[in-house]
């Protein structure tokens, strides 16, 4: 009456329950187990069938903790792979306590294990975004490309230390700055207010620019790729990749000014000068050209 109780409660567990004598020969299991493995060939006279089952590389571990609990008289747990009926390796959680006479003769284990093979693949699914995470966290923190999150509010999230390098702030103080009015000039908000409704009605990122006011008040003209997300808290924040256009603006600048000198050298040129492109379309005529040829019906530029 006793084994059959035992049975009864044991075949309505979700869990694997097993029994096996001093030699790992299966003596007891329940359904769950016959569900998860079949019934073993020559049971109950089944040897050491868990050998078989267990990984490869899961072996040495697994037999080390059966020893150890029968050698110290204490109850062990262990996790591994086994093969089940249908010959595909999942991740099972064991308990077992090592059995003895009144003599002290070890007679074997009784054991219970968990199906924890979809934890596990949780488990690996984390560990690898979270390897990706934070590769991709070490590439931003090392990049020489200023990046920053934001929130609506004003309040700056985390930054990398290149932008900490743009802005002349460290993170600390960059923590308690309004992005929204320390740093950002007055003339610059209207224009940065807009970009951003533009970001929030359409959902795409937006790209514009802008100046940064540094910590010790001078300004660095830079260009600006937003991207709105929701954080884990449920608050919707920015992210930006900030680009440093000083030298692209004094680039810009200095051909303006070449430009300029090129006019005002030609346009005082006693020679008539003009460019044309391929097709045969003005792209430049100089003040004496048109004193010498006129312009027709208006400038030249863009006319055959």
């Amino acid at each position: 009456e006793s084994e059959e109780r035992f049975r009864v409660m044991a075949d309505g567990l979700p869990h694997i329950v097993w029994v096996h004598g001093p030699a790992g020969e299966l003596q007891t299991i329940n359904q769950t187990y016959r569900e998860t493995f079949g019934v073993p060939e020559g049971w109950p006279e089944s040897g050491d069938r868990w050998r078989v089952l267990v990984h490869p590389e899961d072996e040495h571990a697994y037999a080390a903790a059966f020893e150890a609990a029968v050698r110290e008289r204490r109850d062990f747990h262990a996790e591994n792979r086994v093969k089940d009926a249908r010959g595909r390796w999942r991740w099972l959680e064991n308990w077992g306590r090592p059995r003895f006479s009144a003599s002290g003769e070890y007679l074997g284990h009784v054991g219970l294990s968990a199906d924890i093979t979809e934890r596990k693949q949780t488990e690996e699914a984390l560990a690898a975004s979270r390897a990706e995470r934070d590769l991709f966290a070490s590439l931003v923190q090392a990049s020489d490309q200023p990046v920053a999150t934001a929130y609506p509010g004003g309040r700056l999230g985390l930054v990398n230390p290149a932008f900490e390098r743009l802005t002349g702030y460290t993170i600390e103080e960059l923590r308690g700055i309004d992005w929204a009015q320390a740093m950002t000039p007055p003339e610059w908000r209207e224009a940065e207010a807009r970009a951003l409704e533009e970001l929030e009605r359409t959902g795409r990122p937006v790209r514009y620019e802008k100046e940064y006011v540094r910590k010790d008040g001078s300004r660095v003209p830079i260009e600006v790729l937003v991207h709105a997300a929701v954080d884990g808290n449920g608050e919707r924040f920015y992210y930006g990749f900030i680009t440093d256009i000083a030298e692209r603006r004094r680039a810009e600048r200095a051909l303006r000014e070449s430009e300029q000198r090129f006019r005002t050298f030609m346009d005082n040129s006693p020679a008539a000068a003009w460019i044309v492109d391929g097709q045969g379309v003005f792209r430049y005529a100089s003040a004496t050209y048109y004193r010498m040829f006129g312009a027709g019906d208006g400038p030249l530029e863009g006319r055959s």
